[in-house]
C-alpha cells in the first residue's frame, strides 16, 4: 500500500466522482481495460469515488460515458501538478532556489569567529593574528589546516601554548590556552636584602637567611635595611646571601580622599526613538538619516539579530536596532552623609590593598571637612603588616652591607 501511493505521488493521481444508475460498471469497465482503481469510496446508492493515475484520467472518463454515468474530476495531486503550478511563478522559484543555494554554500565558509580561553592576551589580537594566518570572515574552512594554522599561531604568539579551530557550520570557535609564566626564583647566592617598605615599629621577626639590622621594637623609614644580604662566616669573611625573613611591624597608614557634593543626573527628554540598519561584514547600512540629536545627548540601547540557524550556519548579515533616548543633565545634590560613608568605606578598600591580605587594620578614625561643595574625607589607621620588601643588592651596595667583625646575628641558610 505504502509502495502504491509512493507511485502515486510520483506520477500524479486525480480523485473522481462517478455517478449513474449503476456507478459500478466503471469499476469492471477499467478493469477490463486494465486500469488499477484505488481508494474506492461509494458515496451513495449512485455516486462513487475513485482514485487512478493522471495519465489514466480522460480514458476513465471516456468509459464513464459508455457506461451511461458521468465522471467528474474532484482534485489532482502529485509531482507533475506540483510542477505545473511552480512553473507559473518561475521567478518566486528561482529565488528560493537561489536562497537554498546560499545557505547550503555559506555553512561551507566561515562568518563568525569566536576565541575562548585567552586571559591575558587580548582578543583583538588573536583575531588579527588569525587574519594574518589566513583565518578570517570568508575563509573556505575545507581548506584550512588546523596544524598550520595552531603551529603558525604559537610561531607569532610566544605567550601561546596550544590552539584549536573547531568549526560549527559556519561558527569557528578557536580555542586558546596559555602558557603560565615561570616563577622568579632568585638564587641563594644572588646578594638580596630586605629593606622597610614603610614607616613603622617593628613587632617581630623569623629571619631564615641572612643577617638582622634591627631588632624588635626598633623604628624603621621606608627604606632602611632590616635584613642584610652580606653575612659574615666563621673565618670573618662576608659571603653574599638571598635575605629570607619574615617581619611585622606596626605602622600609621594615612589616607585622603575628595567627592563632590553635587553630580550630574541624567533626565530624560523627548524624542526617543528607535532606528534600523543592516550589518554586511564590516560595513554598516543605515536605513535611517542623521537627526540634530548629538550622540553625546542620548543613550543608545542596540540589539544585533544575525541571519543564522543555531549549530548550522551563520550568514555574514544582521539586523540591528538601536534604542535612542535623548537626555539632558542637571546638577543634582548629594547627600553628605551618603557621601561620607561611600568615600570612608572606598578608603578602607583602599588601606586592605597596601597592608596584603595578611595584615590587620587594629583601629582608625576619620575626620571630614567641606570646602567649596568638595567633601574631605582623611582615615588615620594604626595598622600591623609585614613590612619587608626584598630587592637585589646592587655591588657597590653590597660592598657599604658587610658587617663589622663581631656585630649582627646571623641565621643559618
Amino acid at each position: 500500500m505504502g509502495l502504491t501511493r509512493w507511485i502515486l505521488a510520483l506520477c500524479g493521481y486525480v480523485r473522481l466522482e462517478v455517478s449513474g444508475v449503476h456507478p459500478e460498471r466503471v469499476l469492471n469497465a477499467c478493469a477490463a481495460a486494465g486500469i488499477a482503481c484505488t481508494a474506492s469510496e461509494p458515496v451513495d446508492a449512485y455516486t462513487l469515488r475513485i482514485t487512478v493515475r493522471a495519465r489514466c484520467a480522460d480514458t476513465v472518463t471516456e468509459l464513464a460515458r459508455r457506461s451511461q454515468c458521468e465522471a467528474k474530476t474532484l482534485y489532482r495531486r502529485g509531482l507533475p501538478q506540483l510542477l505545473r503550478r511552480a512553473a507559473r511563478y518561475r521567478g518566486a522559484c528561482a529565488g528560493l532556489l537561489a536562497v537554498v543555494m546560499v545557505l547550503l554554500t555559506s555553512s561551507l565558509f566561515i562568518w563568525r569567529i569566536d576565541v575562548t580561553g585567552n586571559e591575558t592576551l587580548t582578543t583583538g589580537q588573536i583575531l588579527r593574528c588569525l587574519d594574518e594566518c589566513g583565518v578570517r570572515p570568508g575563509t573556505y574552512w575545507p581548506a584550512l589546516s588546523n596544524d598550520l594554522v595552531r603551529n603558525d599561531m604559537v610561531l607569532r604568539l610566544p605567550e601561546l601554548r596550544w590552539l584549536t579551530v573547531n568549526v560549527h557550520g559556519s561558527r569557528a570557535e578557536v580555542v586558546v590556552r596559555e602558557k603560565q609564566p615561570l616563577p622568579d626564583i632568585t638564587p641563594d647566592d644572588t646578594p638580596v636584602s630586605i629593606y622597610a617598605s614603610a614607616t613603622g615599629v617593628i613587632l617581630s621577626m623569623d629571619v631564615y637567611a641572612g643577617e638582622a639590622r634591627v631588632a624588635p621594637g626598633a623604628a624603621v623609614e621606608p627604606g632602611d635595611v632590616l635584613v642584610s644580604g652580606a653575612v659574615t662566616d666563621l673565618g670573618g669573611g662576608v659571603r653574599p646571601v638571598c635575605a629570607r625573613a619574615d617581619i611585622r611591624a606596626r605602622t600609621r597608614q594615612v589616607l585622603t580622599g575628595q567627592i563632590a557634593l553635587t553630580e550630574a543626573e541624567k533626565q530624560s527628554a523627548h524624542g526617543a526613538h528607535t532606528r534600523w540598519a543592516l550589518r554586511a561584514g564590516k560595513k554598516r547600512i543605515n536605513f535611517y538619516q542623521n537627526s540634530g540629536i548629538s550622540d553625546a545627548e542620548c543613550d543608545k540601547i542596540i540589539h544585533e539579530y544575525p541571519f543564522a540557524i543555531r549549530g548550522v550556519f551563520t550568514l555574514p548579515f544582521s539586523l540591528v536596532r538601536e534604542r535612542v533616548q535623548p537626555y539632558r543633565t542637571a546638577d543634582a545634590p548629594v547627600s553628605e552623609d551618603a557621601a561620607r560613608a561611600s568615600l570612608e568605606q572606598a578608603l578602607l578598600q583602599q588601606l586592605r590593598e597596601t597592608i596584603g591580605d595578611d595584615g590587620a587594620i587594629i583601629s582608625y578614625e576619620t575626620a571630614a571637612e567641606v570646602t567649596g561643595g568638595v567633601l574631605t574625607v582623611t582615615l588615620t589607621a594604626e595598622c600591623e603588616q609585614e613590612i619587608g620588601r626584598a630587592q637585589a643588592t646592587p655591588d657597590a651596595e653590597f660592598l657599604q652591607l658587610r658587617p663589622p667583625a663581631g656585630e649582627g646575628t646571623t641565621a643559618d641558610d
